[in-house]
């Protein structure tokens, strides 16, 4: 009974640890770092600002306006109707953080811009006509600057790559073999002349025995004649 109790135990600290990993969020969701609404001259501006790039996307509904972001960012953004009475009468956020829902005070145009962590979501009136407001000056150096930066960063990492890499030169060790040549491919020793006092005369040869002698190459002289012996 003791070992099915102990067992059944870790079984279940086992499933208890499985849901606690299968509940842990597996990324940290983004956060909106600040949140501000401007009345401009002709038009309002939201300036949304996170701690890394998430994407925005904005849909209208007669004068309900309804920005959602791709990644969940818990946002406080009830004091956008003060800033922005004209524009926006009541700001209400999703509970998960996925977004916020605007009560329009008029029927309203909406662009929406991307620099990078921040994100502008305009609201013009309906007679707006022409090209949408640009990016606040400010952002566009920014945009400028960390072109520039990314351009040299390349450049940098290019003239790395072209740069030849240095050859080290391996001497190789030569060692004797573990086995003994065969006779044939041994070499043999050289004789040592030995060396001659100045001043001795050469040793002479011993002579060769006749069989071991080369013939001579001289034409031999024709014997006399033999004399004629009278009676």
């Amino acid at each position: 009974m003791g070992r099915r109790g102990k067992g059944a135990g870790g079984a279940v600290l086992l499933v208890a640890l499985a849901g606690i990993l299968a509940g842990a969020p597996v990324a940290v969701a983004a956060q909106l770092v600040a949140i501000e609404g401007r009345e401009q001259r002709n038009f309002g501006r939201i300036a949304l600002t996170f701690d890394r790039g998430v994407k925005v996307t904005a849909k209208l509904s007669g004068t309900v306006l309804v920005l959602s972001f791709r990644e969940p960012a818990p946002v406080r953004a009830e004091r956008l109707a003060a800033e922005m009475p004209a524009y926006v009468g009541q700001v209400r956020r999703d509970p998960d953080g996925s977004g916020l829902r605007l009560a329009l005070q008029q029927p309203l145009k909406v662009n929406v811009l991307e620099a990078g962590e921040r994100v502008f979501v305009d609201l013009l009136p309906e007679t707006w006509s022409g090209l949408p407001p640009g990016l606040p000056p400010d952002v566009v150096a920014d945009l400028a600057r960390r072109a520039a930066e990314a351009e040299a960063r390349l450049r940098q990492e290019a003239r790395r790559a072209e740069r030849p890499v240095p050859l080290r030169p391996e001497v190789a060790e030569l060692r004797p073999p573990a086995r003994p040549l065969p006779r044939r491919f041994r070499s043999r020793p050289r004789c040592r002349r030995r060396s001659r006092p100045p001043g001795a005369l050469p040793s002479p040869r011993p002579a060769l025995p006749r069989r071991f002698r080369r013939p001579s190459l001289r034409p031999r002289s024709s014997p006399p004649p033999a004399r004629s012996r009278r009676g």
